[in-house]
């Protein structure tokens, strides 16, 4: 298995191998966990945005676009 392989990219070089041994030929799903990153990023947003920044700032840093940025303060806002 190289480097580049996604499993090898998701859990390491040691940690695929083992699964390989374990359970090779079989198929099966590694969880992303995106949930919960969206969760984390969208709370990260909103703080930024009460600290101040401004929505390019907040795009920048996080790597989404400004319109990402608007919608969830928007939506933030419609909620209080």
């Amino acid at each position: 298995m190289t480097d580049d392989h996604r499993l090898v990219q998701i859990i390491g070089t040691e940690g695929a191998r083992k699964l390989v041994a374990a359970f090779g030929g079989e198929n099966f799903v590694v969880p992303n966990c995106r949930e919960v990153y969206v969760r984390f990023r969208d709370q990260e947003i909103r703080r930024m945005r009460d600290e101040g920044m401004t929505t390019r700032e907040i795009a920048d840093i996080i790597e989404v676009g400004e319109r990402t940025v608007r919608n969830l303060v928007r939506l933030t806002a419609n909620d209080a």
